[in-house]
């Protein structure tokens, strides 16, 4: 999808107090920000061009009636509704609910976004079932969402927050020759019949998705390197053209694809040759620069889609991606 600070810097805003601990009397609205919707549901942007904005974690954000709000973002950055994460269930609406009924903070107990320039098509306030929080510990108002209790950066941080290459379009439902079926991954080897390919990574802490997002595996470190990888069909933005070189020249100009990359030709990872596209982002502590792999998967009309997102380190994740050979 595209370009932001790391997901650390975001968590941060959340606002929600370790139970025993006393509230911050520093809360305040760290970012403003905008709601969009695309097919895929709806997202929180915190600048114009939609290069940073919320993802896999909970946020508070002061919505167009003044009410400030818990919502979950996955990984992809999407908003999760009608769902229980992790024991924390979320309406329709997409807000954080205990009981049937939601949950809100005032502007002194907690760190928050406030929306602008709101579109109409933001999920209505559920005022009707609004109560305030005001106890002074997550354990007193009804336990927080445990992710919602971490402290952390303004957004005055140098570090980059959580990005991601893109939500991708889940294939499951689509008829192949070999039919679609999601990474398998044992230990730090990842393989997947289905896009017919077997490698092996240097670092630990593979993970699957099964949020059936598209994102199939990745590995998501707070002080290196992310690498993601998801699948779209080729013909996403321009309906029966699955061209690869359209696929690719559409991804750079989308704002959660890879809109500010370029195209840097391409190259050979193992046992495949990838289009190649960077993106370099100047920072206090110098550029950070972001690197994508993009194939055809033989045999279907969808893209394989590897994003490397750099996070204060040189990691590139070449040598891993060098191990990737064809499994038939």
């Amino acid at each position: 999808m595209r370009k932001s600070f790391r997901k650390a810097a975001l968590i941060a805003a959340t606002g929600a107090m370790l139970a025993g601990t006393a509230i911050s009397a520093q809360a305040a609205s760290l970012y403003n920000g905008q709601w969009c919707v695309e097919n895929n549901g709806y997202w929180f942007k915190l600048t114009e061009d939609g290069s940073v904005f919320l993802a896999n974690t909970w946020y508070w954000i002061k919505d167009s009636d003044g009410a400030i709000r818990c919502y979950y973002f996955d990984q992809n950055g999407w908003l999760a509704t009608n769902q229980t994460i992790s024991g924390n269930t979320v309406n329709e609406q997409g807000q954080w609910v205990v009981n049937g009924v939601v949950q809100t903070k005032t502007e002194a107990e907690t760190d928050y976004a406030t929306h602008s320039d709101l579109s109409t098509a933001k999920p209505a306030a559920a005022a009707a079932t609004t109560t305030t929080t005001t106890t002074t510990t997550a354990a007193a108002s009804g336990a927080a969402p445990a992710t919602a209790q971490a402290s952390g950066t303004a957004k005055t941080s140098t570090k980059k927050a959580y990005k991601s290459s893109g939500a991708g379009d889940n294939p499951a439902n689509g008829t192949f020759t070999q039919a679609y079926e999601s990474s398998r991954i044992s230990g730090s080897t990842v393989s997947n019949n289905w896009a017919n390919f077997t490698m092996t990574f240097s670092v630990s802490g593979v993970k699957s998705d099964d949020s059936g997002s598209g994102t199939d595996f990745y590995i998501d470190n707070e002080d290196a390197a992310g690498l993601y990888v998801s699948y779209f069909p080729l013909d996403k933005y321009t309906a029966g053209n699955t061209s690869l070189d359209s696929f690719v020249s559409s991804y750079l100009n989308d704002a959660r694809g890879y809109k500010g990359g370029s195209n840097a030709g391409t190259t050979s990872l193992g046992a495949y040759t990838f289009r190649q596209l960077t993106k370099t982002q100047a920072t206090p502590e110098g550029n950070y620069t972001d690197h994508c792999y993009i194939r055809q998967v033989d045999g279907t009309n969808y893209a394989m889609v590897i994003s490397v997102e750099q996070n204060g380190t040189s990691e590139n994740y070449l040598s891993s991606l060098n191990t990737m050979a064809k499994l038939n």
